[in-house]
């Protein structure tokens, strides 16, 4: 047998060749596969195959407010969304909801391409955002649901590291209390970093937002590599620096950060570990303390030094940003497979259960005759030379000679819609579950089918998608334009085409019918009709010395001539023609005349001729007086122009068009080549590398690349766009670039910073010629503040307390001002003896600033022989 799936959930199963199975399925995207059964109970699942039935949803996004944003209650703030129908159409509205109440709805996009809605926060608690957009067929596509609070408290603070120190893989006994942690990736012999916080200050927390572990270094080997954090196991509690080594330490536990390039020296570096953090203070009991493990992933040979605690400089911090309101679990309710639920695991896995055995059909020489494969929703046999590789707990039995059980493959049908109009009745199958485990080898029988009910289908459900071209004379009488996105047919309904100005219909059929009609099963059914060009009647005179052409199609005078084609004149005997063309040219029912011009033979005119037929997809160019047509005469010196017809393009960028007649009667021709454009439908899309929701600091420049892909013929005229959104008005240089590019100290800390890009191309499609489209896409900046930096020239010293000492602090700066002013800060200085912290530093006279950049200390100020921390 074969069982066909949606999803997890079953819609069917087939016993017999062709393994061909009709099926209604409801609106939206499904994962189909299908699963081969043999007599043995070996199975195989097919490959997967992704399928779009009916309309595509509009895609819609809350572009602000981000997740957990934090607002004042009962200030009026706007959301903002994007919106976009895939199937190219227009929308009718973008409806927004605050806990599943309607707030507002906007039927109209602003300047920017956004839709937005004023919402005023009635209390302080969390609010879920939605929003919906409905396109044109009443197609409802929701966004992911954007959680945020008003009224909570949010406080950032940092946590110092309580020990550090630098593990030694090839030395495990060896305790590295150095004054930096020296992380380097050396297969063997691996020195890795790890930092313990105390983070039993955030046990109460409402919620913790973000958790950021930041080190700063202060030398890099060559040009630095990258490095990841992990969790820790083992004595991960109770390890000091001053003792800890590989062999005592904690281990290495589950990996918590991706990698992040470290590059600089001198410079804050972080590492996002709030689900690790999280993970530790929801365990029972909570963790008082928690233990970073810091390494070089792949030991590539790349080191790193960070300050270490001991070193008094910049000591690695767990930085961690709680809210006094809990936002909870962010719902991952973005739009996915439009299968119905049946349940956790329905899908069978392999089996060694066999089931109730039954007489093998054996061909001559003993082998069973195996399964064919699945194709669907077909499902066709793949030969196979010998048995796949199969991993199980038990190896199953198999009769000698028996071929294995063949993979199924999916093949979409040439449509998704069902062949059959689906039952009102529930159907007589449901997915069948099977054992996950390999338990006894006795025989028991296959579990017995569920009664399921297939999903009905909505009576206003558009099914017959109408071609984009109907055909060489044809157009839409009752049947949508050409250029009309809503291409498409109600089940059970038709409409009408008829032949456009110029055309008139072939009769010469048995009966004609020009209606398009979509079937009960989802079926189009085209029209017979044809359409060929209108003829045209020639003139009963040609005209002065011009007869009709004995050689070549020549042209009979009062008869009719065929839409589309053409015929010839010529000069009269004793005449030369001299410029013009000698064709009638009949087009759509409108006669072109020849424009021949005849002299005497005597007068020595020289003249060329054209060719009867231009090189496939040329014609004489539209847009000029100067256009030439097939079999024209150019007299000496005169010249004529060509072009590609509409569907075509130039295969090269220099390439001459035009036609020239030399004084000697010599003829110059163009070397234009054109080639058929493939690209019926054309379309555009636009990529923005990176994240759309990033976050910086104000003194990094922000570079975001925009790719755009115009999917037509001889694409040109590619354009871009970037405009701000969101934010205070900021100039942005060269907008028309791909790439935005703001340099550092634009923004404002502390601010979100919106854009929008506008992707635009032409180029040519088949059969209608030029084509034009756009695209745009958004991306959103969080700035935010870096910490101001605190350092004394000079590092640790020797001292004499008989004499004054200066400690300098004046290169302490502010990294997020620039130039100069990067050293306005402000001052305080802070002394406490190691030995006993509660005895003052200053047994004598003081210094006189506590404040000042440089701090001075007397002499004799200072007890002698101590230790002092500044």
């Amino acid at each position: 047998k074969v069982e066909f799936f949606s999803g997890r959930c079953s819609v069917g199963v087939v016993r017999s060749h062709p393994y061909t199975l009709s099926v209604s399925l409801r609106d939206g995207p499904h994962n189909l596969t299908a699963v081969a059964t043999d007599s043995d109970g070996n199975q195989k699942r097919s490959k997967l195959v992704s399928i779009h039935v009916g309309n595509k949803l509009p895609m819609v996004a809350i572009t602000f407010p981000s997740q957990r944003a934090n607002f004042v209650p009962q200030r009026t703030v706007t959301i903002q969304a994007t919106a976009n129908d895939p199937d190219g159409g227009a929308l009718t509205q973008v409806a927004f909801y605050v806990n599943d109440q309607l707030i507002g709805i906007n039927t109209t996009a602003s300047s920017a391409g956004t839709y937005s809605v004023r919402w005023t926060p009635n209390a302080a608690r969390v609010f879920a955002l939605r929003a919906e957009a409905t396109d044109a067929r009443s197609g409802v596509g929701k966004s992911r649901t954007v959680k945020v609070t008003a009224g909570a408290t949010i406080t950032t603070s940092s946590v110092a590291c309580s020990q550090d120190a630098t593990l030694i893989e090839d030395s495990p006994n060896q305790n590295a209390n150095w004054g930096s942690v020296e992380v380097y990736g050396k297969p063997g012999g691996r020195k890795v970093g790890v930092f313990r916080f105390n983070v039993s200050s955030f046990a109460g927390a409402a919620e913790i937002r973000v958790a950021k572990l930041r080190l700063y270094t202060n030398y890099i080997k060559d040009s630095g590599g990258s490095f990841a954090v992990y969790g820790t196991t083992g004595n991960a509690e109770n390890w000091v620096d001053s003792s800890v080594t590989w062999s005592n330490g904690p281990s290495r536990g589950q990996r918590v950060t991706p990698d992040v390039s470290i590059t600089q020296n001198n410079q804050w570096y972080e590492f996002d570990v709030t689900k690790y953090l999280l993970l530790k203070l929801q365990s029972r009991p909570p963790a008082a303390t928690v233990t970073f493990w810091v390494e070089n992933p792949g030991a590539s040979y790349k080191r790193v030094d960070f300050d270490s605690r001991r070193n008094g400089l910049q000591t690695p911090q767990l930085r961690v940003r709680t809210s006094t309101i809990a936002v909870g679990a962010i719902p991952d309710d973005a739009p996915g497979d439009s299968s119905p639920n049946c349940g956790p695991t329905p899908m069978p896995v392999p089996t060694t259960t066999r089931p109730t055995p039954r007489p093998p059909t054996r061909a001559p020489g003993g082998n069973r005759s195996p399964i064919p494969t699945v194709a669907p929703v077909v499902v066709t046999r793949r030969p196979t030379a010998r048995p796949p590789t199969r991993i199980l707990s038990r190896r199953p039995t198999r009769a000698p000679g028996v071929n294995p059980i063949p993979t199924p493959t999916i093949r979409p049908s040439t449509t998704t819609r069902p062949t059959q109009r689906p039952s009102s009745r529930p159907s007589s199958r449901t997915p069948t579950r099977y054992p996950t485990r390999y338990p006894s080898r006795q025989p028991t029988k296959m579990p017995t089918p569920q009664l399921v009910k297939l999903p009905t289908r909505a009576p206003t459900r558009l099914d017959c998608k109408l071609p984009n071209y109907y055909g060489p004379g044809l157009e839409g009488n009752t049947c949508p334009g050409v250029t009309n996105p809503n291409r498409y047919l109600a089940r059970g309904s038709s409409c009408t085409v008829s032949c456009v100005s110029g055309y008139t219909a072939n009769t010469s059929g048995t009966s004609i019918r020009a209606r398009y009609s979509c079937t009960n099963a989802g079926i189009l059914m085209p029209p017979s009709i044809t359409c060929n060009e209108a003829p045209c009647s020639l003139p009963s005179v040609f005209g002065s010395n011009i007869v009709a052409n004995e050689n070549a199609k020549g042209c009979r005078a009062g008869t009719q001539l065929r839409g589309g084609d053409y015929c010839k004149v010529a000069c009269a005997v004793g005449f030369t023609a001299t410029r013009g063309s000698p064709l009638y040219t009949c087009r759509k029912g409108q006669l072109f005349p020849s424009t021949l011009t005849c002299a005497p033979t005597s007068s020595g005119v020289q003249t060329c001729s054209l060719p009867d037929s231009f090189r496939s997809g040329i014609q004489g160019l539209n847009s000029s007086t100067n256009g030439c047509s097939e079999g024209q005469i150019l007299g000496g010196g005169e010249s004529c122009m060509v072009e590609c017809k509409p569907g075509y393009w130039p295969a090269g960028s220099r390439m001459t068009r035009a036609y020239a007649c030399s004084s000697s009667g010599t003829l110059t021709q163009p070397n234009l080549r054109c080639n058929e454009c493939s690209i019926s439908n054309p379309g555009i899309s636009l990529l923005i590398r990176g994240p759309h929701n990033r976050t910086q600091y104000a003194s990094e420049w922000l570079n975001v690349d925009a790719k755009g892909v115009a999917h037509a013929c001889q694409v040109e005229g590619q354009s871009y766009m970037w405009t701000q959104t969101v934010g205070p008005v900021i100039i942005i240089p060269r907008p028309s670039k791909y790439q935005l590019s703001i340099p550092s100290y634009t923004f404002i800390p502390g601010t979100l910073y919106c854009f929008k890009v506008e992707y635009g191309a032409r180029g040519v499609q088949a059969g209608l010629g030029d084509w034009s489209g756009s695209a745009n896409a958004h991306i959103c900046v969080d700035v935010l503040a870096r910490d101001v930096s605190a350092k004394i020239r000079g590092g640790d010293r020797l001292v004499s307390a008989a004499r004054d000492f200066i400690l300098d602090g004046s290169e302490s700066k502010d990294p997020e001002k620039r130039g100069s002013n990067r050293f306005q800060v402000s001052h305080r200085w802070r002394c406490e003896r190691v030995s006993n912290s509660t005895i003052p530093c200053f047994a004598g006279v003081a210094p006189l600033s506590m404040t000042a950049s440089k701090l001075v200390v007397p002499a004799n100020s200072l007890a002698g022989g101590e230790d002092y921390l500044f």
